[in-house]
């Protein structure tokens, strides 16, 4: 017989809230306590968006994610936690960036595991739903999730420098105004505009990709 979890589409055993989750079954009433969703796919994603939602909040440990997630008033947290550590092979107080798939993927199957009796989803299923949730492995989800950190890192880099020395440029600019007259201090101004503008361009890049919208 199949556990409740897996009855509802909702590995995660993710209870009833006022949150509107993506993929939530239109009829709700088959169960009191916890969401119902469409296809399993669907309750995968929603358990990775709340795990992506803690690390957030500064939960970034196996013990301090199911400690959040577990709590010993309703679980047996410490029993958790062992089991979670040893399915995924993270010690219970490594710090792991959930926002990686090869972290993610092996945390959603322990918890499922434990939430549903030691219940499996296809590995097909459970890669949809992380899809689903933003966390995709694919060479190019992780190309640009590095580059887009590059990106931003070297921009803030470039904007420190430009700051530090933006007054001795503007001295420079007014000295070689009397010279050259007006250009040169356009082309500075212009300058200096691209590399702010980059740095606006490159943030909301990163920004975009570590804080994907939706619950």
């Amino acid at each position: 017989m199949s556990t409740r979890g897996v009855r509802n589409n909702n590995p995660g055993n993710i209870r009833r809230s006022s949150d509107k989750w993506v993929g939530m079954a239109d009829d709700q009433s088959g169960d009191a306590e916890f969401v119902v969703f469409k296809a399993p796919e669907w309750g995968i994603r929603a358990l990775a968006r709340l795990l992506i939602k803690y690390e957030k909040m500064g939960f970034d440990t196996v013990r301090k994610i199911i400690s959040r997630y577990a709590p010993s008033n309703e679980n047996d947290t410490e029993a958790y936690i062992r089991a979670v550590s040893r399915a995924t092979g993270f010690d219970p107080d490594e710090v792991i960036d959930v926002d990686q798939f090869e972290v993610m993927k092996p945390l959603v199957e322990a918890i499922i595991a434990h939430e549903c009796a030691g219940y499996r989803y296809p590995d097909k299923v459970v890669v949809e739903g992380l899809r689903l949730a933003g966390v995709a492995d694919t060479p190019q989800a992780s190309f640009i999730k590095k580059a887009g950190a590059q990106v931003t890192a070297g921009v803030a880099v470039c904007c420190a420098a430009v700051s530090e020395h933006a007054e001795p440029l503007k001295k420079a600019a007014g000295s070689l105004a009397d010279f050259t007259g007006a250009p040169i201090i356009a082309n500075v101004s212009t300058w200096l505009l691209t590399a702010a503008g980059a740095a606006t361009l490159a943030g909301l890049l990163h920004h975009w990709l570590k804080h994907r919208k939706g619950l």
